[in-house]
């Protein structure tokens, strides 16, 4: 049973108009498809943002993703791009000059993360390398959560923490 939004008697689903106080139903009718077309573009929105935000804040934001990509930046030539995304910068740390860069585009020939250790707002992880630059050889790389965001901590590791 459907009811006068005025003034409450029952009306047929049909109805033009109110027979008690003359409401128009026909445009009570438009407002409410209009406000159905108007919600599935924005529930799809909605979808679209959260699946944005699970990508970029969720997924991207472990620390084996953060170091795939800042290895991916690095082989691509982005290394000013990698730092300044995916490095804390300390007191002693130095940007790499123009020569510098030039030899990290396509320098990465493969990797594989063999390990990785998380405690608290730290983590660990074991990437062993093959560039053209050094041949295979294992790193050693030092994470922090900074506002819950993994930074890598430029630090020289010699072994993993166990």
């Amino acid at each position: 049973m459907k009811y006068c939004p005025n003034c409450g008697k029952e009306i047929t689903e049909n109805q033009n108009f109110c027979d008690n106080c003359g409401y128009d139903l026909i445009n009570l009718r438009k407002r409410k498809s209009s406000k159905t077309i108007f919600l599935i573009p924005l529930l799809i929105i909605l979808v679209l943002l959260a699946g944005a935000y699970y990508y970029f804040y969720i997924y991207s934001n472990t620390p084996s993703q953060v170091v795939k990509n800042f290895i991916s930046l690095l082989n691509r030539g982005e290394v000013i791009k990698a730092i300044n995304l995916y490095m804390i910068k300390i007191k002693d740390f130095e940007m790499p000059n123009e020569d510098e860069i030039k030899t990290f585009k396509g320098s990465i020939l493969s990797y594989e993360i063999v390990r990785e250790k998380i405690v608290g707002d730290e983590a660990y992880l074991e990437v062993m390398v093959d560039s053209r630059n050094r041949g295979k050889n294992t790193s050693y790389i030092k994470l922090i959560k900074i506002n819950g965001k993994w930074m890598i901590y430029p630090e020289d590791m010699e072994s993993f923490p166990e």
